[in-house]
Order: C-alpha cells, then structure tokens, then sequence
C-alpha cells in the first residue's frame, strides 16, 4: 500500500487496501480530498482524464484541476459543502467544467461523497467528462426544433420565436409581420422527376429565404412545401411588402436539377399577417397568415392579403379603412 502513503495520511491496512480496490476499480476519475481541499489520492482514471501524473496532483489543491475563471466560484462552493458535508450524486444539475494540464476544459459532471474513517476525514471526488454526452443532448435537442431536410427552424420552434418577436414588439412602437409562403405546383414536381429533386428544390428555397430575409427575421419550414418568415420591426404594410417582394425576387430563377440540364421554375403564393396586438396569440397570426395565402393561391396571382387586428376590427364594425401605407386589406405584387 505504499502508493497510499504519499497521502501523509496514517491509514490502517485495512482501511488502505479497501481505499485503494475501490478507487482504482471505478470507471470515473476518483480523487481523495482533505478537508482544506488538497488532493490526497487519485486514481488511475484521474491522471489519465486530467493528464498529470500521480505526483503531480498530490498535495495540490483541487482548485488545480478548475478553470481559473471558476476558482474563486469552486473555493467557496467547497467551503460551504463542507460545512454540510452531504452526498452529492452525479449529474446534480450543476454546469461544472474541468481543466486539463494542457489548459483544455470540459462539461464535467461530478459526484461528491464524504469520507471518514478514523484516521481520516475528507470527501471524494468522482468526476466524468461528459462532452460526448453534451454533444449528443445538443444534437438531439436541435432535431427536436429543426427541419431535418432545411435545417430549418420547425413549426414547434417558430411559435417559440414568434411569442419572443411579439414581446420585444410590446416593448416598442414596432409590428411584427408573419409571411406564411406555400410553393405552387410542387407536387408536380415529385410527380413528374421524383421526391429526391423535390427534395432539393425544398433546400433551395430554404437558402433563397435565407438571402431574402433580413438579420434577425426568423425562417421556418412548417411542413411540406409550406414555409414562415417572422419579420420584426416591421412599421407598416409598406415594409411587410417590401419583405414579400424581396422573397418573390430570390425565387424568380428557375432551380437546377442534378447536372443543371433541367430547370424547375419557382412560384409561391405568400400570406402576409401584420400584427398590431402585440398580445395576439401565435397560433392566430399563424392561421390568419394561412388564410391570406390561400386567398392568394385562389386567385392565381401575386396578391398578399394583409391581415391584422386593425383591419378585422374594422370589419367588425361594417367599414373598411386603408391600411397603413396601402390599399383596403392588401397589395399588389
């Protein structure tokens, strides 16, 4: 038990192998603690995970092994756990990181056990790199509010982004204008040359409404050939126009099929809602913006129905005024 020794601390044999078969046994990093925060004892796990040798950890504080801009944070947060000393299972909740001898550092997660026996008092340390894990939670949570095929944002993060876009607009004399864009014929085109060119056509509308939107708009893809962007800080109709007429300008070049032989032209009929209650429910300016779309689709041309609490209530009330900067209730494109 000679490697035990170095601890400075007086073990009994027995105390000593059990200490030691159960800490070299674990599959996680595992280090002894005294009560002032020096590393007594550390595994094999240990020195490999943090890359210092044994003799280079003991007798260091654990501080050692935490981001300097973490350590002031870690000090007291030790004091206090050992004035409750208490377990502390793994994956506590906390966003704890490790430091590496090379400086690199990484999501850690780390279980703290006390120990006494009666020749010593102290805690271990059970610590585990979880990058691989983080990694796979963040890929799993972008699946859950992403397209797979545009990688855009899904139906489930676009009301998300649309009850943020609203509160900011309550915060300001801005609008927020929700553009619902359906693609007219794509069923033919999975008809007439497959789902896979379908396919790529839907992935170049995602990077044509990229282009066309501005910092900060928000572009979705609903479902199928059905598409959103969220435009904040809108004024007026006149600037929700001015959104629509970007998209339809970025659309207006046919789209090549493998091999750039064959061009598939691009047509969409776009909804426009522009919100003026700020306090109108995302699924509702949602709706309307459908609605105005398949008015659009109807007549076959690039009218955009302007929806918004202003122009219904007016409806309410018998009349129809001109909405701010157009026509009764829509505009040409």
């Amino acid at each position: 038990m000679n490697s035990l020794r170095v601890m400075a601390i007086e073990w009994s044999e027995s105390s000593a192998h059990l200490v030691y078969s159960v800490l070299e046994a674990a599959p996680d990093a595992m280090l002894l603690v005294t009560t002032d925060g020096t590393i007594a004892y550390a595994n094999r796990q240990a020195v490999i995970l943090f890359g210092y040798s044994f003799d280079e950890l003991i007798g260091r504080t654990i501080e050692l092994l935490v981001p300097e801009d973490a350590r002031d944070a870690h000090v007291l947060s030790r004091r206090e756990y050992e004035r409750a000393s208490r377990v502390r299972p793994m994956g506590s909740g906390l966003a704890l990181r490790g430091r590496r001898k090379e400086g690199d550092e990484f999501p850690a997660d780390v279980s703290l056990s006390p120990l006494e026996t009666p020749e010593w008092r102290g805690v271990i340390a059970s610590v585990r790199d979880v990058t691989a894990h983080r990694r796979l939670e963040e890929h799993l949570e972008h699946l859950a509010l992403h397209d797979p095929l545009t990688d855009l944002p899904n139906r489930r993060l676009l009301i998300d982004e649309l009850q943020g876009a609203l509160a900011r607009a309550r915060r300001s004399e801005y609008r927020v204008a929700l553009l619902f864009i359906d693609l007219d014929g794509f069923k033919a085109v999975n008809d007439e040359h497959g789902h896979e060119a379908g396919d790529r056509l839907l992935v170049e509308v995602a990077q044509r409404l990229r282009r066309a939107s501005r910092a900060g708009d928000t572009v979705a893809r609903i479902g199928g050939d059905e598409f959103v962007v969220v435009c904040e800080q809108v004024r007026d109709v006149r600037e929700a126009g001015a959104a629509r007429d970007r998209i339809h300008r970025e659309l207006e070049a046919p789209i090549p099929l493998e091999g750039g032989a064959t061009l598939i032209p691009v047509r969409a009929s776009i909804g426009v809602t522009v919100c003026d209650n700020a306090h109108a429910e995302p699924e509702r300016i949602l709706r309307d913006a459908d609605v105005a779309m398949y008015d659009v689709k109807r007549r076959r041309h690039a009218h955009v129905d302007l929806v918004s609490a202003e122009l219904e209530d007016a409806a309410a009330r018998g009349s129809s005024p001109a909405a701010p900067g157009g026509p009764p209730g829509r505009i040409s494109g």
